[in-house]
């Protein structure tokens, strides 16, 4: 599945994202789950443009296009997935893999139990490719091939994540 991401670039003018700290993303991450509960009872589902701009402190123009990879019309308004959105981001941004791999994780751990089922695992991996794929606009693996890597990843021996 690496392979798949070799190809496609993410473009020039959203570069910028891809040097985005751990701490900075964990930052706009932490704010929209605040928002979205305590604003507006959502889940934190989807995001609408208007959102993204509060949560992600970034240049107008620049936040415009990044938002147009991963909206869609949603009741006639701009809307993302939210998991989208965090999941690409950090595959894109300069973390090392295990701490992407774990805050991707923590996203999907809603009740910090340190436990994914296989149905999250599945959520937490296509989210986070097919957000990856939008940003660098070649197509998300196939969902044959994430729901084949999440079961052999499911039914693999137990990890023991030590550091929270």
């Amino acid at each position: 599945m690496g392979s798949h991401f070799s190809i496609g670039v993410i473009p020039h003018q959203l570069k910028p994202l891809t040097r985005l700290k751990l701490p900075e993303l964990q930052g706009c991450f932490a704010h929209w789950v605040k928002f979205a509960l305590e604003e507006f009872d959502n889940p934190g589902l989807l995001m609408t443009y208007d959102e993204f701009l509060d949560v992600f402190d970034i240049d107008h123009e620049i936040s415009h296009e990044l938002f147009m990879y991963f909206e869609r019309e949603e009741a006639g308004e701009r809307m993302a997935t939210a998991s989208e959105i965090f999941g690409g981001l950090m595959l894109a941004c300069a973390a090392e893999p295990a701490q992407k791999v774990k805050f991707i994780f923590d996203m999907f751990d809603r009740n910090f139990d340190r436990q994914l089922n296989q149905t999250e695992l599945l959520l937490a991996m296509t989210t986070s490719c097919r957000g990856l794929a939008r940003l660098k606009r070649v197509a998300p693996p196939g969902p044959d091939i994430l729901m084949d890597l999440a079961e052999c990843a499911f039914n693999h021996e137990e990890v023991v994540i030590t550091e929270r």
